[in-house]
């Protein structure tokens, strides 16, 4: 019989204990592949013939131009935790009044799209169950409804301390977890898919999650494969034609063979990141993550943001001849701009919170 135990740790989220049998020589420092890779001039190859392990070869937090981690809002206690685990929960970073404020107007935003639905159908930025007509979720919201929350100072600055560098929005989503109906995603780290498909040079990135509702392990919280983040897992090739809507998006972010993903989950463990609403997650580009379906009687609601270094700018994809679109990813010169505390900018942080 195979037994596990869940440890509560002081960040708010589960350990899962595992009793199998660990692979550290094979998922270590040795590449793990088969020949003819897609990506064969990359220091992170990847679409294959099969899946394969590469060591990390950037920081996980990156060293300013005078040496050392760049200050910032983390403690060094702090970021020794994401250095090592790959994420990071930052408790209630968003005070109740904050909070409120952020729930109606996702409520608000929500029946707005499901009425312009009714109208025109579909929308390339709306993505819904595959089960039923719940809306799962609405892509790029940094550039009109949330733009005033995803260029808060508190969050620009823990991605700039962690990168150590200006960002700009990569990438951003208002996510929801309906009650009874809502489905989560499958095991993938973002990385991999912004390499290959849209040319992102190194993982000098990262992804800051607010829970605008409590997140529990009952209503899908995130899971994490903590440690992952130092290991490059590619992604088997699979053959697919290239997909211009959200219909698509489960297709758009590479899946890792289960195989790959059972033993570094042996090996590192699960955790699950979770906590009430206001709290924050900041995960790395590299970190294996992904998060279950919604079947308890609460709603899920978070606001999901990717930040990246203004110096890490998208290229070419190796994988197709064409981009993604904007609304996955920004290219948009006028977007991919720094966030500076500079409000004469249009496209910058105001400095103010979100409300």
């Amino acid at each position: 019989m195979n037994l596990s135990v869940f440890r509560l740790n002081s960040l708010f989220s589960f350990r899962k204990l595992s009793v199998f049998p660990t692979y550290r020589n094979n998922l270590g420092l040795t590449a793990r592949f088969n020949s003819d890779w897609a990506l064969t001039d990359s220091q992170y190859p990847t679409r294959g013939n099969k899946w394969g392990t590469f060591p990390r070869k950037h920081p996980v937090i990156w060293e300013a131009e005078a040496g050392g981690w760049s200050e910032g809002p983390l403690s060094f206690e702090q970021l020794e935790h994401f250095q090592t685990t790959g994420y990071l929960v930052l408790d209630r970073l968003f005070a109740h009044e904050e909070v409120s404020h952020l729930q109606a107007r996702a409520k608000t935003f929500e029946d707005k799209i499901k009425h312009q639905l009714l109208d025109i159908g579909s929308s390339d930025r709306v993505l819904t169950s595959d089960y039923c007509d719940d809306i799962r979720a609405v892509f790029e919201v940094h550039k009109n409804e949330f733009l005033d929350v995803t260029q808060d100072r508190r969050l620009v600055d823990l991605a700039s301390q962690i990168l150590a560098d200006s960002v700009y929005i990569l990438h951003s989503r208002l996510n929801y977890l309906p009650a009874f109906t809502g489905q989560g995603y499958s095991w993938h780290a973002n990385f991999e898919t912004w390499h290959a498909e849209d040319g992102m040079p190194t993982p000098r990135a990262v992804s800051i999650k607010i829970y605008i509702t409590d997140s529990s392990p009952h209503t899908g919280a995130l899971m994490i494969i903590p440690g992952t983040h130092k290991t490059f897992l590619s992604c088997p090739r699979e053959d697919r034609p290239f997909i211009q809507s959200t219909l698509g998006y489960k297709t758009f972010t590479r899946i890792p063979s289960r195989e790959a993903i059972t033993r570094l989950a042996s090996e590192h463990g699960v955790d699950y990141a979770f906590g009430k609403a206001g709290t924050v997650v900041l995960y790395d580009a590299n970190l294996l993550h992904a998060s279950t379906n919604n079947i308890s009687p609460w709603d899920r609601i978070t606001l999901l943001t990717a930040y990246n270094s203004v110096l890490n700018k998208l290229g070419k994809s190796s994988y197709y001849d064409r981009v993604r679109p904007e609304f996955i990813v920004s290219r948009d010169p006028d977007w991919v701009q720094p966030l500076l505390a500079d409000s004469n900018n249009a496209n910058s942080s105001t400095g103010n919170h979100c409300i």
